[in-house]
């Protein structure tokens, strides 16, 4: 019996969700602000309790001190390039 039933993929038990926000959204703040997962709740950016990934789609104007659980590489360019900075929580 176990022959006749196909094999359909792999789900992997540590698949990690994430609550995506973009580098445009972020231009909403004001300069010199600290924004943090709960400030992008506040604000309706982020729904759930799921970690915060910035992910790097948009352009950033203002200089922020933006603190998340991810990164992506072109999120982290565009925020240093804006005189901000990154922190991994």
């Amino acid at each position: 019996m176990y022959r006749k039933i196909p094999i359909r993929g792999f789900k992997s038990l540590d698949k990690k969700f994430f609550d995506v926000v973009n580098i445009d959204q972020l231009s909403t703040f004001d300069n010199g602000s600290t924004v943090t997962p709960e400030d992008l709740k506040k604000k309706g950016f982020v729904g759930g309790n799921e970690p915060v990934k910035i992910l790097g789609n948009g352009d950033l104007k203002t200089k922020l001190t933006v603190k998340a659980h991810a990164f992506s590489v072109s999120a982290i360019e565009k925020i240093k390039a804006a005189g901000g900075t990154t922190e991994v929580l």
